[in-house]
């Protein structure tokens, strides 16, 4: 019952806070996509065929990691500023 009535909680405080639903799922597309399909692959890469990774892939690996974090960064900015001017 406890556990019912703070997710119920946690739901109207985020529709108080945030009316606007198309901002909230835009922070978490920004959020979350960028982890699953540009900053994880890479790193699973490099950790699981960390023996066969030769420099030219691992500095691919690496380029795509921070195009990752580029794009987490400036997208998750750009729908948290979205989020407080709206």
């Amino acid at each position: 019952c406890v556990s019912s009535s703070l997710v119920a909680l946690f739901a109207v405080s985020l529709a108080i806070l945030i009316p606007n639903i198309g901002l909230f799922i835009s922070l978490v597309g920004a959020f979350s996509s960028s982890f699953l399909a540009l900053i994880f692959p890479p790193i699973l890469d490099m950790i699981t065929f960390h023996k066969e990774q030769t420099a030219l892939r691992m500095g691919f690996n690496i380029f795509i990691v921070g195009f990752g974090v580029l794009g987490f960064a400036t997208g998750t900015y750009a729908s948290i500023e979205a989020i407080l001017v709206h």
